[in-house]
């Protein structure tokens, strides 16, 4: 069983939320920052590992990246609500966009088979931002780890 400690008035909870005693927010926007920061770094390390072994991308693993991610938020600050959905919501978008951005650049050229080897590969912003226009599964990737953090949400 996990308790949270209020920071107001020291009570003992073991629901997240607010304070059975002060009514005060248990949750922590910092603490929230750090689980997220530390759980979509962790994830998008995996989903570059396991592209690279399978050569492939899963859109399954975006729900489940969401999912993580928003879990890890909950369960270390023990808050809920659009603050901290929020917070997972932008470390999940930018830990995807990220690897599939690093994933698309690990197999350039074999996307762009008429990509010069000697010609220096388009700065990432601009990949990213190409990738956003064009790529509708990048866009898929992004919507089912955002509609995978939500569902842990209330």
């Amino acid at each position: 069983m996990v308790v949270y400690l209020c920071e107001n008035c020291d009570a003992r909870n073991t629901r997240g939320g607010r304070c059975t005693f002060c009514h005060e927010p248990l949750g922590s926007i910092r603490v929230a920052f750090k689980a997220a920061f530390l759980a979509a770094t962790g994830l998008t390390v995996l989903w570059i590992f396991l592209s690279w072994l399978t050569g492939m991308e899963l859109g399954a693993f975006a729900l489940v990246f969401g999912g993580l991610v928003s879990g890890a938020v909950a369960q270390s600050t023990g808050g809920r609500g659009l603050g901290y959905q929020a917070v997972a919501s932008f470390f999940t978008v930018s830990g995807l966009a990220i690897s599939d951005a690093v994933v698309v650049r690990m197999q350039w050229f074999e996307l762009f088979p008429d990509w010069d080897p000697g010609e220096p590969l388009p700065p990432m912003l601009d990949q990213l931002i190409y990738q956003v226009q064009w790529d509708g599964i990048f866009l898929v990737f992004i919507v089912l780890g955002f509609v995978g953090g939500l569902w842990l949400w209330k």
